[in-house]
């Protein structure tokens, strides 16, 4: 596991810094739940902060298709936990499992 959570961190830091995006998040979904494997920040935030569950990944595990706001028009624009910037969550299926990535 220990492993699963180094190689999900150094995924999400490649992303941000290739892409140059904000920050990069992947979930897991596992007994009806998220958990944050990897997390990547261009500015640090508080504990809190990074192991929040954003709106568009719950939607993205919800509806088990990519959901995205691009800052001009999208159906989640008021949310209250809408942040600052474009936001894309997109589902991956690995072995049956499906897991949440966020950028």
């Amino acid at each position: 596991m220990i492993e699963d959570k180094l190689f999900f961190s150094e995924t999400c830091e490649l992303l941000r810094k290739s892409f140059d995006h904000n920050s990069v998040q992947i979930w897991l979904e596992a007994c009806n739940r998220l958990e944050l494997m990897g997390n990547s920040c261009r500015i640090e935030e508080g504990d809190a902060a990074s192991q929040r569950i954003p709106f568009l990944v719950q939607e993205c595990a919800k509806r088990m298709q990519t959901v995205c706001n691009d800052e001009l028009h999208s159906e989640f624009e008021n949310e209250q936990n809408h942040e600052i910037g474009s936001q894309l969550a997109i589902p991956i299926h690995s072995e049956g499992n499906a897991q949440e990535f966020s950028i």
